[in-house]
C-alpha cells in the first residue's frame, strides 16, 4: 500500500494499528491490523503537495516495529541536506 492509503495510530503502550482503504468493486473498503513487521519501498518525503509521510516512519519507530530496512535511515534519507 501506499502511505497516502494509510492511517496510521501509535501508542505510548508500544502497540501500532493500521487503518488500510481497499477499493474492492468500485467501493472503499477499510481494513484495520496490526503490523508484524515492514518493508517500505516509497519515499517518505517528497516535494508535491501533501507528500510528506515522516511522520508515519515516526508512528512505526515508536511502536516498535520492526522493519526489513532501518526505519532511521529511511527518515534520515527522506531530507537531502541532511544524507
Amino acid at each position: 500500500a501506499e502511505f497516502s492509503e494509510i492511517n496510521l495510530v501509535s501508542n505510548s503502550n508500544g502497540s501500532c494499528s493500521v487503518d488500510l482503504q481497499v477499493i474492492r468493486n468500485a467501493t472503499k473498503v477499510m481494513r484495520s491490523f496490526r503490523p508484524d513487521f515492514v518493508l517500505v519501498r516509497q519515499h517518505a518525503f517528497s516535494m508535491a503537495q501533501n507528500e510528506d509521510f515522516k511522520n508515519m516512519i515516526i508512528g512505526l519507530q515508536y511502536a516498535g516495529v520492526p522493519s526489513v530496512n532501518s526505519l532511521e535511515s529511511i527518515y534520515s534519507l527522506s531530507d537531502k541536506p541532511w544524507a
